[in-house]
């Protein structure tokens, strides 16, 4: 099963609240209510939407895990949960039909002054099921016996992103796998 991963380049936008408007007539009585969505908050959304469109051809039929790593150039006041509904409105229609089959969300968000956006990976899950129903090996890394990092490993792909993270880390504490004499 293919797992895809992207980079939208570009300040991240996040979803506020519906904004509503009131017009008032000449007398100050309410003519018409409504409501917009800003452009920005669009445009955003229709980047992710090309971005995705680059690597996924069709939607994913079933049900889809999404991880959303944000990097923004500043420390400001955003909440996390409306970053990824603007990058989930993007993927609806291009990486699934719509964001009720998203049953695992991972979301992160940093500061990069140099490179805002936003990376996206979208794993399809097959007979998707909570975590608690899921086989998982547990992994831990002690150095000098200190733990310095654990994690529920499920499948290749898990046990290959916590090494690389862990190397990251830590890339002076291990050998290069050839013996020492």
């Amino acid at each position: 099963m293919t797992t895809y991963k992207f980079f939208v380049e570009g300040q991240p936008v996040p979803k506020q609240s519906f904004r509503a408007t009131v017009e008032k007539d000449a007398e100050g009585r309410v003519k018409r209510r409504g409501g917009y969505t800003p452009q920005k908050v669009k445009n955003w959304a229709a980047d992710v939407g090309w971005a995705a469109k680059q690597q996924i051809r069709q939607p994913i039929p079933g049900n889809v895990a999404v991880s959303m790593n944000f990097f923004l150039v500043d420390n400001r006041v955003v909440d996390l949960d409306n970053l990824s509904k603007n990058v989930l409105d993007g993927l609806k229609n291009v990486a699934f039909g719509d964001d009720c089959k998203v049953v695992e969300l991972n979301l992160k968000k940093t500061v990069d002054k140099k490179h805002p956006g936003v990376w996206v990976t979208i794993k399809p899950m097959i007979n998707a099921q909570p975590h608690f129903f899921t086989t998982a090996a547990t992994i831990t890394v002690l150095l000098n016996g200190e733990q310095v990092a654990q994690a529920a490993i499920t499948d290749r792909e898990d046990l290959n992103a916590f090494l690389v993270g862990v190397l990251s880390d830590y890339p002076n504490n291990f050998v290069s796998g050839k013996d020492e004499k």
